[in-house]
């Protein structure tokens, strides 16, 4: 408390010029006021105040948990009703195609001429689909063993005289069909 008093006497004033003086002090022993040990007694802390500091804490982080799992939810139906653009529904589509054919060998490729204003291109349509039946190797041939019949139409199937060569074996009921040449398929 005596340095708190002392504090208090102290009088700053201004004298002549820049310098600053000390005026009016009484005469005060600096030792004995560093040594004299003033006691400030703090209120002791409580441990309610503790206890609703680690109330609040833990609602703030459940708030903080609950906003977070509600924004992941969210992603994801986000993501799940996402409707994929026209070369990854074509991708999928591409994907079907792969148990009905054989793990390896050259497969032929046939676009529906008449297939009317497709989405994506015909020769984007071939590299799509050469990309989904890796490992094997597609052509833009029928002269292959097995051969697949790319149409937007359901019903469409190949015309002519290629088509009296040709054996259906799998309709994918989505315009994909696959065919293996008479040819091939032996007696």
């Amino acid at each position: 408390m005596k340095l708190v008093e002392l504090a208090v006497r102290l009088q700053i004033t201004r004298t002549s010029g820049s310098r600053i003086g000390l005026s009016s002090l009484p005469p005060v022993s600096i030792r004995n006021t560093l040594n004299t040990r003033t006691e400030t007694s703090l209120p002791p802390q409580s441990p309610v105040s503790s206890l609703q500091t680690s109330v609040l804490l833990v609602f703030v982080l459940a708030i903080g948990g609950s906003f977070y799992a509600a924004g992941q939810q969210l992603i994801a139906s986000q993501k799940a009703a996402r409707v994929p653009n026209a070369k990854e529904a074509l991708l999928q589509r591409y994907d079907n195609l792969a148990a009905v054919l054989p793990a390896t060998g050259t497969i032929g490729y046939l676009p529906d001429a008449k297939a009317p204003g497709k989405s994506i291109h015909p020769e984007a349509r071939f590299g799509l689909l050469r990309y989904a039946l890796v490992p094997r190797l597609l052509t833009q041939s029928v002269e292959a063993p097995y051969i697949i019949f790319d149409s937007d139409r359901p019903s469409a199937a190949p015309e002519g005289p290629l088509a009296e060569n040709l054996l259906l074996v799998a309709d994918l009921q989505d315009g994909l069909k696959v065919f293996r040449r008479r040819e091939a398929a032996g007696p």
